[in-house]
């Protein structure tokens, strides 16, 4: 600035020509100077003993010492300075000092929030080439700011997953409850349709079974025979009467029980025709429990409602009963039965 001010001064003067053509009086060079002198300090900011220590330095000149305070865009140390051209204050020592002090604080803040932690730099998990491919360009243009939007998008992201997924888990529990509702009705259905079988079965064969068991139970000493229901929640049921609701189970004896069996099968085996292109029965020990009329009342049975139209096979482990039957069948159909001894045909 001192500089500039002397060119100013310099460039109302003719260069190669003297400041005063004539010769004056000393008293007017002295006041010539005074006044130069109060045209300089007016125009300087810096007190004298502050310039000698710039012009003396061996650093950097003033202005540029000034260019670099800027380069490092640190405003408030530059504000606390107060190092400015077009300032009126004139800058001296104290100032200086109190200037330098603030900075020197200023920077020791600073210090403060860079201090550098090992743990920090650390790298274990290979951040640094995962992320930034190990180049020091891509990993200094991360901002802060590019950082927290990241993390805000990624948020976004996880919510909008979050929301598709539980849109998937409404809509796929509303298809199981469409398919639960759906298997309910259905059930309800089939339900329906087994009750109303069981009922039309039951009906169908308690006339037959009921003159079965009469047949066979002839000293039943309730009646003539076992009656058949199903109602209410359409079980099958055998009742020992038509107005008594007990069950025939706690009436009977094993071989009347035995009887009862065997009078189920035969009954729906004759209502429903099962075997109609094979007639064919094979029973597993039938008179085994029972007492001597029930035995003849069964046989009886069978060669006047089977034996004309069924192949017969049974078995027994009484030999007695087996000559019994043997003989009864023979004497309407001649040579028809066959007897064979398993064990010793296939044990022996």
């Amino acid at each position: 600035e001192f500089q500039l001010q002397i060119a100013k001064i310099g460039a109302i003067i003719p260069k190669g020509k003297p400041l005063w053509v004539e010769v004056k009086k000393i008293d007017n060079l002295n006041d010539a100077v005074s006044s130069l002198r109060k045209i300089i300090e007016d125009s300087v900011c810096v007190t004298a003993d502050i310039y000698k220590k710039l012009k003396t330095s061996k650093q950097e000149s003033y202005p540029e010492q000034i260019k670099l305070i800027a380069k490092l865009e640190i405003q408030q140390s530059i504000d606390a300075l107060k190092i400015n051209t077009r300032t009126e204050q004139v800058i001296d020592n104290a100032t200086i000092e109190l200037s330098t002090a603030s900075y020197s604080k200023y920077i020791e803040e600073l210090k403060v929030k860079f201090i550098f932690d090992v743990n920090k730099s650390k790298n274990e998990s290979n951040f640094y080439k995962a992320y930034f491919d190990e180049n020091n360009d891509t990993f200094t243009a991360v901002t802060l700011e590019a950082i927290e939007h990241k993390v805000l998008y990624i948020s976004e992201q996880l919510n909008l997953v979050k929301e598709t997924t539980c849109e998937q888990y409404l809509e796929m529990q509303n298809k199981v409850k469409n398919i639960i509702t759906k298997t309910e009705q259905l059930k309800r259905i089939y339900d329906s349709e087994i009750k109303k079988y069981k009922l039309d079965m039951a009906n169908k064969i308690k006339l037959p079974f009921f003159i079965y068991t009469a047949k066979i139970l002839q000293n039943y000493q309730q009646g003539m025979g076992i009656f058949l229901t199903a109602k209410g929640n359409s079980s099958i049921r055998f009742l020992t009467d038509a107005d008594s609701d007990h069950d025939a189970i706690h009436h009977l004896s094993s071989g009347q029980l035995a009887v009862v069996s065997l009078a189920f099968c035969l009954a729906i085996n004759k209502t429903y025709n099962i075997s109609k292109d094979l007639k064919f029965l094979a029973i597993d020990d039938p008179i085994q429990e029972m007492d001597a009329l029930n035995i003849h009342s069964f046989i009886e049975l069978v060669r006047h409602e089977l034996v004309d139209d069924y192949q017969l096979i049974f078995s027994t482990h009484n030999d007695a009963s087996a000559l019994f039957m043997k003989y009864k069948i023979e004497k309407m159909h001649s040579n028809s039965v066959k007897m064979i001894d398993v064990q010793s045909k296939f044990f022996s």
